[in-house]
């Protein structure tokens, strides 16, 4: 042999693995990995749970909290209705129901009728920008 010749590197001795070696590794790796599984899955679900009273405690505080406005807001609506009724039979009171903008929906009469020669109010010009 001469000294340019290359000689292979020597390989580290590689111990073959038998099968049952490998399938006994594998088969631990699998039940590690079921029992993580089975952990997380559990902390999971009981966070899940955990949240849901959270929500049930949060929706029975806000019901008992929002059932005073509720209540009021049926109050205000029979008031405005009986306002609307009043204005129906009083001419003199609609001006007040419609500066505060009560809904004529509610009416089952057209908009108030004008007297002639009158004209409607017209609406602002629009204001520039200043510079």
């Amino acid at each position: 042999m001469s000294d340019t010749e290359v000689k292979p590197a020597a390989t580290p001795a590689v111990t073959p693995v038998k099968s049952d070696d490998a399938l006994a590794c594998l088969q631990n790796q699998v039940q590690t990995l079921m029992i993580a599984l089975l952990v997380c899955s559990g902390v999971l679900l009981v966070f899940i749970w955990q949240q849901m009273r959270y929500a049930v405690r949060d929706r029975d505080t806000l019901t008992q909290m929002v059932q005073p406005v509720i209540q009021e807001k049926a109050f205000v609506e029979q008031f405005l209705q009986r306002a609307l009724e009043y204005g129906k039979t009083h001419p003199d009171f609609m001006p007040v129901l419609n500066k505060y903008q009560i809904p004529q929906a509610m009416t089952s009469n057209p908009a108030p009728v004008r007297p002639a020669g009158t004209a409607p109010a017209a609406a602002p010009a629009p204001v520039a920008p200043k510079k």
